[in-house]
């Protein structure tokens, strides 16, 4: 059977015009080349783009990497500028001072309210620690606030767009 249908074949052929059998033999000879080289080409090129692919991916993820380690870096700097600063150092060494003594004064007298007299020094300390810490806010770009902690755990800071953190007694004990 198998034989017959090679027979069968070459009948076939063999009945064409000669100008069916040159077109026949050309697209052959054309066809077969050319899927060998579109199959070749493909694979290269899909080789190729997958590589470029992965070589770009790697490159982006090192300078996306290398843009937080700076990142990083610029916090560190900006967090250690108040204690450069200082107006911020002597207020919070006075924001320290007096809740010691509030603590020494409320430890024997469980009076825990306040005078005129502590509201403005509380003040005048708020006033002189957040006017410096606002620079230090408009330094980097992208920061929204900047939290400085006294010794005693009270909070002095400088938001941008109201950027307030309502938990910060919490945010101080977990920082």
């Amino acid at each position: 059977m198998k034989g017959r249908r090679i027979s069968g074949w070459w009948s076939v052929i063999g009945d064409m015009s000669m100008e069916r059998k040159l077109l026949l033999v050309f697209l052959i000879i054309i066809t077969l080349p050319l899927s060998f080289i579109s199959v070749f080409t493909f694979k290269s090129y899909s080789e190729s783009i997958q590589g470029n692919t992965i070589a770009y991916s790697e490159k982006l993820i090192d300078q996306m990497m290398d843009g937080v380690d700076d990142y990083i870096e610029d916090m560190k700097r900006i967090s250690s500028m108040p204690a450069y600063v200082n107006d911020i150092k002597l207020n919070l060494i006075r924001s320290n001072r007096y809740h010691e003594q509030k603590k020494i004064m409320g430890g024997a007298t469980g009076s825990a309210t306040l005078s005129p007299g502590d509201f403005d020094l509380l003040l005048s300390i708020q006033r002189g620690i957040e006017g410096n810490i606002s620079f230090i806010n408009n330094i980097k770009r992208g920061a929204n606030s900047v939290y400085i902690f006294d010794a005693y755990g009270n909070g002095y800071y400088s938001a941008k767009d109201g950027g307030v953190r309502l938990d910060l007694e919490q945010s101080y004990k977990y920082w």
